[in-house]
């Protein structure tokens, strides 16, 4: 009796040895290589897993994640070492809004098992202001002058005159027997297009809310305008975070998050959530003339 008692303590504790080896070799680890980004500037997020080679596994799902933006992923790199089988696949990701995020503990499935690696926490933010950068100050309203109403009588009696003269003109004079041959004019470029809107917004009015809001989705539209005709943003109703993805590739880290700040005090102008001033005015402006024009230097280069 007492053998076979020691009989079954050595085979419940040789139990417990080889489930606790075997699960030593399961680890699973997410590492990224900084944890502070400013918005639209990469970071490498890195999956490993190791696993006993003859056990059957299925690897991470990241198809998205949660306030981030996927740029590119490398294959999954596999490596086996006796027994054992190691795996790895690095992922290059960004996001476009600010604010402290976490990328969420991710799962991956082990014979019958699920193992779950660690959270990570992203702090994502804004190029620092220079405090030493020079402001202008808003300009005062301009008075415009008072026009009394016996001058307004005399334009409007001139004017209903010279109207009747070219009725007058257009009714009793010869009809002409040529017709003048039709002038076709060249396309307008989508960059010109853009030049001209921009050059004809710097005269609104944004002495008033109405004005400041006409003006802030006016810059948001010629961007979109300028892009849809490109062919790089494929839709019209694509939003602001599509908008900067489509472009990622065209502008440095430094134009992609002065792109993205202009676009987020756009739209919070637009819905009166904050009130800009003049400085904000062509900075804003400067940065999406600034966008289009690069883009189209860009598109130059690869034609």
């Amino acid at each position: 009796m007492r053998y076979f008692r020691l009989c079954i303590t050595v085979i419940s504790f040789l139990t417990l040895v080889c489930t606790g080896v075997s699960a030593q070799h399961i680890q699973l680890k997410a590492s990224v290589d900084k944890n502070n980004i400013l918005i639209g500037e990469p970071i490498l997020l890195t999956l490993e897993g190791e696993f006993p080679a003859d056990q059957a596994h299925n690897w991470f799902s990241t198809d998205s994640i949660n306030h981030f933006d996927i740029i590119e992923r490398t294959a999954i790199d596999t490596a086996h070492q006796g027994t054992e089988q190691f795996l790895k696949q690095v992922l290059r990701i960004t996001s476009f809004d600010s604010g402290t995020w976490t990328i969420p503990m991710m799962s991956l499935k082990v014979g019958d098992n699920h193992y779950l690696t660690d959270s990570i926490q992203i702090e994502v933010g804004y190029t620092p202001a220079d405090p030493n950068k020079p402001y202008h100050g808003i300009r005062d309203i301009i008075e415009v002058p008072v026009i009394e109403n016996n001058y307004l009588l005399y334009i409007v009696g001139i004017a209903g005159l010279l109207a009747l003269l070219l009725a007058l003109y257009f009714l009793f004079r010869k009809k002409k027997t040529t017709v003048a041959k039709e002038v076709k004019q060249p396309p307008i470029s989508a960059i010109e297009q853009a030049r001209t809107a921009l050059k004809a917004l710097k005269t609104e009015n944004l002495s008033t809310s109405a004005g400041v809001k006409q003006y802030y989705s006016r810059l948001n539209e010629i961007l979109r305008e300028y892009l849809l005709a490109k062919k790089i943003l494929p839709t019209p109703d694509s939003s602001n975070r599509e908008l900067l993805f489509a472009i990622y590739t065209k502008l440095d880290n430094t134009e992609k998050q002065n792109l993205a700040k202009a676009l987020t005090l756009a739209d919070a102008a637009k819905f009166a959530k904050y009130q800009p001033n003049a400085a904000d005015h062509e900075e804003t402006f400067q940065t999406i003339q600034s966008s289009i024009e690069k883009i189209e230097l860009d598109n130059k280069v690869l034609s």
